[in-house]
């Protein structure tokens, strides 16, 4: 029987070391320099194989670029690079391809949160989308996995962005022209906007403290159109982890490692 447990004993504690994945992201870079242009991909290794592949694609779904059909990342970095050297030839009206670049905010126990920007040729505007990854899953993070009741907290949401604006026209004079044209500007916003829906959830930064543990959780709001206008100027809602903790699932509290 000593025997049998040893064995036993042998098995389990090896399987413990193979469930340790290891991963590293790597940034690809590259350019063009007629325009000048710098291109980026990000490409994520594993010792898990599956995380690797599964956590690339689910970052890829955030691309514009929809004509590049491989997942592979240096695959799709060559790919940019010919298709903006084709625009450079055809003319920027009938480019399909779209500037892009990733940013790696944190990538702090596993998650990992990544800002993209993008833009259309002719436009001198940047667009955003903010999402994090869980780098022992291979998913994007997303609502449903970290609130208990995701309409309460989206409730929460909405009536926090309100709540800004309504200081903003509250606390506007009105004395000068801009004041004037700042008032009318977010009146009207807060008539026409159309309100945060669930996916808005998921546009969410971390903020860490020194130990590494999460303090606050910023939702981003900046983008193309509708609610995403460009007025408030930090563009995005934060919320400290306490504030926020009735509203989280058992298992995100335990997966950040939430003290209850």
């Amino acid at each position: 029987m000593k025997y049998i447990f040893l064995v036993l004993s042998i098995i389990l504690g090896s399987c413990s070391v193979q469930q340790k994945v290891k991963t590293r992201v790597i940034v690809l870079t590259d350019s063009i320099q007629k325009p000048y242009a710098f291109l980026n991909e990000l490409k994520i290794v594993s010792s898990d194989k599956l995380i690797a592949k599964k956590t690339n694609i689910a970052i890829q779904r955030l691309s514009e670029n929809v004509q590049l059909k491989t997942t592979i990342p240096e695959e799709r970095l060559a790919l940019k690079k010919k298709f903006l050297k084709e625009c450079n030839v055809v003319g920027i009206s009938e480019c399909k391809s779209v500037p892009e670049g990733y940013k790696i905010i944190t990538n702090t126990n596993y998650l990992l949160n990544i800002e993209y920007t993008y833009n259309g040729y002719r436009s001198t505007t940047n667009w955003y989308k903010y999402a994090c990854f869980d780098l022992k899953t291979g998913e994007q993070l997303t609502y449903d996995k970290m609130f208990a009741n995701p309409d309460k907290m989206l409730k929460k949401y909405n009536e926090s962005y309100q709540s800004v604006f309504t200081g903003y026209l509250q606390h506007n004079n009105q004395e000068t022209d801009e004041e004037r044209e700042e008032y009318q500007s977010y009146k009207e916003h807060l008539k026409t906007r159309k309100p945060f829906q669930l996916t808005d959830l998921n546009t969410i930064e971390f903020i860490y403290t020194q130990t590494k543990k999460i303090d606050r959780i910023r939702f981003h709001y900046q983008g193309g159109g509708g609610n995403y206008r460009q007025l408030y100027p930090n563009d995005y809602i934060e919320f400290t982890i306490e504030e926020l903790k009735s509203y989280l699932h058992d298992s995100f509290k335990e997966r950040i490692e939430l003290t209850k």
